[in-house]
């Protein structure tokens, strides 16, 4: 299933096209000014909110009226708070110190099963959000104050619908259609889940604090018939990277080795069905001239249209000369991408069970292959793209819920990010941005403990962070940990009910 029936993921996942309300009349990318785009957010609430509570009603009142229909229904919700610092960092516009973070959510959830094949899970989710704050001496007050607007998000998280055939433990297909997250790594708490977080061209990399998954739009075939062997086949529509609305297909699959070890790989033919070929491999207009990364140049004498040659009319002696463009080559977004993942446990081989917690001593990796075709000056080595991740939990003796240490290695000579597909279209990373104590080795330390309905997460790392920023024109579109001394905390208190 595209979302699992435990502990749902109480955080939403940030996606581009989820923009707040911003305060003014600056005129957004779309061209409309931003008041009238928020005028649009709230209409645009309002209808997915009529529409939840469509959905929700109509079980309640089958329930009522006491039709032949067995309907197994769940409402919960959470809310929280999250706080941090970014403490060092390289933002767009400045060197960022000691910058605060703060966000509150609330979410709401219901959750019905018809018959036990029949699933509907519907999430909704409001946040309240405030952009990072930078020095007013280094930004200057006209940004500054774009930064301190805050920002709201009300916007579906899951709206999922999920049918199983044959036995429910075991069964040979299950369908699932709709928005969900989705998550193939299960040890992961930060570093990895690459199939699906990471692009190849460019390359760029989308974590979201203490929500490891992918949000996913389209429909899913998955299988466990065969155990241990687990298979999910995803036809997904691509509503979070520029450009959007292309349909990607993807295969991941995973095994389990008694209880000591689970194996996983998955391959993802990223953008194979195109909305607009001009968007996702550009080759018109000025767009496509810069985008060029391989040509053939031919120069030849100029003729008219009759075939005789045109002199040159600074020297009419000499003929004039044509130079022309041919076996034209250009960078595209799509990509090949392929992932592998192994995890061990040794509690398998002892009887544990009553002195280390449930996670205690897991290891794990992830390897991500992000473009399998070498090309062009920037994609011309597979390595530059191969993002190498390892993570060990470490023992509380059942303290905490998880104590996590990820490392990964990823070597590469520019800054994960899409400022250029974003700004200007162009599927090729950022070649004018060279910090001189770059980093190629990203970790994160983290933490969760459970108390009754409270919920307590803290995190300390260096990855690939892209702090929320209300003003879309200074908004950060790649990583602003990319020097050996920055990094950043996060410490969330969340209630569910």
């Amino acid at each position: 299933m595209f979302l699992s029936k435990r502990a749902f993921p109480r955080k939403g996942g940030r996606l581009l096209w989820e923009k707040g309300f911003e305060k003014g009349n600056e005129i957004s990318n779309d061209g409309l000014s931003l008041s009238e785009r928020n005028w649009c957010m709230v209409k645009r609430s309002f209808v997915l909110s009529g529409f939840v509570a469509l959905i929700m009603l109509l079980p309640l009142s089958a329930s009522e009226k006491k039709l032949d229909i067995d309907i197994e229904k769940d409402f919960s919700g959470y809310g929280g708070l999250l706080g941090g610092q970014i403490v060092r960092g390289s933002g767009e516009y400045t060197q960022i110190r000691h910058s605060w973070l703060e966000t509150a959510y609330l979410g709401l959830q219901y959750d019905a099963t018809m018959k036990e094949r029949l699933r509907i899970l519907l999430t909704g989710e409001m946040r309240l959000l405030f952009s990072y704050s930078t020095p007013q001496t280094e930004v200057g007050v006209e940004h500054r104050m774009d930064l301190f607007v805050e920002g709201y998000k009300i916007y579906l998280r899951n709206a999922l619908a999920s049918y199983t055939i044959g036995n429910l433990e075991q069964y040979p297909l299950q369908i699932n259609v709709g928005k969900s997250h989705y998550k193939y790594n299960p040890e992961v708490r930060n570093l990895g889940e690459y199939l699906f977080r990471a692009t190849a061209y460019p390359t760029c990399f989308f974590n979201d604090f203490d929500d490891p998954t992918a949000p996913m739009f389209g429909a899913m075939l998955s299988t466990n018939f065969i155990k241990p062997l687990k298979l999910d086949l995803i036809l997904s529509s691509e509503t979070q990277k520029y450009p959007l609305q292309d349909w990607s297909l993807a295969g991941v699959g995973s095994v389990k080795i008694w209880k000591i070890a689970e194996f996983g790989a998955g391959i993802s033919f990223n953008r194979l069905f195109v909305k607009d070929i001009q968007y996702t491999t550009p080759t018109e207009g000025n767009v496509g001239n810069q985008n060029l990364y391989d040509f053939t140049l031919v120069i030849d004498t100029a003729r008219d249209s009759l075939g005789n040659i045109i002199p040159d009319p600074n020297d009419p002696l000499k003929p004039l000369m044509d130079t022309t463009i041919s076996n034209k080559k250009y960078y595209t977004f799509k990509s090949e991408n392929l992932v592998f993942r192994l995890s061990f446990d040794p509690k398998g081989f002892f009887p544990w069970e009553n002195i280390f917690g449930p996670n205690d001593l897991k290891i794990y990796s992830e390897i991500g292959f992000l473009g399998l075709k070498n090309y062009g000056k920037y994609y011309s080595a597979l390595h530059n793209r191969m993002p190498i991740m390892l993570g060990f939990n470490i023992p509380t003796f059942r303290i905490l819920d998880v104590l996590s240490f990820e490392i990964e290695f990823f070597d590469s000579p520019y800054i994960p990010g899409y400022d250029y597909a974003f700004s200007k279209g162009w599927p090729r990373p950022i070649d004018d941005k060279f910090p001189q104590n770059k980093t190629s080795v990203y970790y994160s330390f983290y933490a969760k403990k459970t108390l009754g309905g409270f919920r307590f997460v803290t995190q300390f790392a260096r990855d690939h962070f892209k702090p929320y920023v209300n003003n879309i024109n200074y908004s950060e579109r790649n990583d602003v940990l990319v020097e050996k001394q920055d990094w950043w905390w996060a410490l969330k208190v969340e209630y569910g009910f």
